[in-house]
């Protein structure tokens, strides 16, 4: 009996932590001022791929790249903002990198395989290095 009451405190926590971390996520200035932007533009693009995605115009990603590469420089510690500067203007970087392997025999086969990579390989050595 314990055991369940322990359980169901954890998962109420939990919960409550995993709401407070989409609210926060929400309450975000520079995500904000991003919706701001472009609340008015509608396209394709902006359809959400999962529930808690946030889809961007261009405008927006745009100034989400400038507003997190700003406070990621001003404060190198702010990984949020580090990773929201790689996320806004790493695109172009993907896309070239799945073009290069689609275009190499070895490319293809990683590319229809899909692996994952672990931390356990990554520290074996398997991972290439």
């Amino acid at each position: 009996m314990a055991t369940t009451t322990a359980a169901r405190a954890a998962a109420a926590a939990a919960a409550t932590a995993t709401a407070a971390l989409l609210a926060a996520r929400r309450a975000s200035p520079l995500l904000a001022a991003c919706r701001a932007l472009g609340s008015s533009a509608s396209s394709s693009s902006t359809t959400p791929l999962y529930s808690t995605h946030t889809p961007l115009t261009p405008l927006q990603r745009v100034a989400l790249a400038v507003g997190a590469s700003l406070g990621a420089a001003a404060d190198p510690r702010r990984a949020d903002l580090v990773a929201a500067a790689g996320e806004a203007t790493g695109g172009p970087a993907l896309a070239a990198a799945v073009a290069r392997m689609r275009a190499s025999p070895s490319g293809r086969v990683i590319l229809a395989e899909r692996p994952r990579v672990t931390v356990r390989e990554w520290a074996r050595g398997s991972c290439g290095a």
